[in-house]
């Protein structure tokens, strides 16, 4: 099956009850034309839940919003995991700031300093 990740990035919303929801989120382009919307919640790793999924001709299938988790949630197959967690890892990676040796914790001495 080919695929393109033509979208990830960090996303954080609050639900219309009040609890607020952090994760990724994916659109994915299947070889077919088919796009799928996805999201890996904080805790859900390494499994990715399909939120909106339409046909070629732009017909949705179906379409929940982002992490919703009060529907049975369908997951995507391994090759869009795997690919999709590598990316993720890789953007996350990257969003760390570098450490800074004038910041970083030093070992007590006993002196006090």
């Amino acid at each position: 099956m080919k695929f393109e990740i033509s979208d990830l990035a960090r996303r954080a919303e609050s639900t219309v009850f009040g609890d607020r929801i952090e994760g990724w989120e994916a659109t994915i382009k299947l070889d077919g034309g088919e796009i799928l919307l996805l999201s890996q919640l904080d805790g859900e790793a390494p499994r990715w839940g399909v939120d909106a999924a339409f046909g070629a001709n732009g017909f949705p299938h179906w379409a929940n919003g982002f992490g919703s988790r009060v529907v049975r949630v369908r997951a995507v197959g391994e090759p869009i995991e795997q690919a999709l967690n590598a990316r993720r890892d890789e953007l996350a990676a990257r969003a760390q700031p570098p450490a800074d040796p004038a910041t970083e914790a030093r070992p007590d001495d006993g002196k006090g300093r």
